[in-house]
């Protein structure tokens, strides 16, 4: 894997009115930035020129949890908001809007657990989580939780959408994307999406789980809030 090399870029001239949630103190004194009520400290000092304030581009993209580059090739400065604020997006179009509070609860209690279970390699709780028959091989055949590493590693995880799929004993069995970004020592952040399929638990007001389908990817950063951020090794 390629090091993906950072650049500090100096400056960049933006107006006031152009800093979402920023705000400048100044006059006779020093420049102050401040972003969503936080005074932010910058490597290059912000001038006012002919009216105009010049503040580091890097430092407010970062502040509000947008990872910032630089080509040098195309002249071209590249600001990607950050993966914590995802765009909301409707996977399956489907309303969900007839679901039971108590019965969408059950759900997600069982996709938190075997997720919490799964990343603090727990295999007695995943194994109570799952159906008779499950297929193991989205981490390996005959392996419920992954095996070695550092764990927890678990950084962030939200559920995207989910359809239903079927219903049992008037219950609605239920396929959720889940999306979670974990990170495993000297290595990338790693965004996972799951699509997981759970069942009604037999005489039981409890789900299980009965298929796991997943994707991931590496990303060279991964911003959980503004002020922590988890980047490539190497």
């Amino acid at each position: 894997m390629k090091n993906k090399k950072l650049f500090s870029i100096s400056a960049v001239a933006l107006s006031i009115s152009l800093v979402l949630g920023g705000t400048y103190a100044f006059g006779s004194g020093k420049i102050k930035i401040v972003v969503n009520g936080n005074n932010i400290a910058t490597d290059v000092a912000p001038k006012n020129v002919n009216g105009r304030v010049l503040v580091p581009i890097s430092t407010i993209s970062k502040a509000l949890g947008a990872n910032v580059s630089w080509d040098s090739k195309t002249q071209t400065v590249s600001i990607q908001q950050g993966t914590s604020n995802p765009k909301t997006t409707d996977v399956w179009s489907q309303s969900l809007n007839d679901t039971s509070a108590e019965e969408w609860a059950a759900v997600k209690r069982t996709i938190d657990l075997f997720i919490i279970g799964y990343d603090g390699q727990d295999e007695e709780l995943v194994k109570s989580l799952v159906v008779e028959g499950f297929d193991k091989t989205f981490i390996a055949p005959g392996v419920y939780v992954p095996g070695g590493g550092h764990f927890p590693s678990l950084l962030n995880y939200e559920i995207i959408d989910a359809k239903q799929t079927g219903s049992v004993d008037g219950r609605g069995e239920y396929k959720v994307r889940v999306k979670f970004v974990n990170y495993v020592g000297r290595s990338s952040p790693t965004e996972n999406t799951w699509d997981i399929d759970v069942t009604p638990k037999p005489k039981s007001d409890k789900y299980l789980i009965k298929e796991v389908e997943q994707s991931a990817k590496a990303l060279s950063s991964y911003t959980v809030f503004p002020g922590l951020t988890f980047k490539q090794e190497y």
